[in-house]
């Protein structure tokens, strides 16, 4: 169940994921985007991608 960040192509390990999920603040962040959640390592790799996803996920 590994995630990679968007913005800045960072691989998440499982443990790290299992982490963020729990609330730790250290581990990285997320966010949840059109039904589908997010890892980030920083919070503001998180409002860059909260800006313009589309730039990340390779829409318009």
């Amino acid at each position: 169940m590994s995630e990679k960040d968007p913005v800045t192509g960072y691989d998440f390990s499982d443990e790290e994921v299992t982490q963020i999920d729990d609330g730790n603040a250290r581990a990285g962040t997320k966010y949840r985007h059109e039904g589908k959640w997010f890892y980030f390592k920083s919070l503001s790799e998180r409002q860059k991608f909260i800006g313009n996803p589309d730039a990340y996920l390779g829409g318009d």
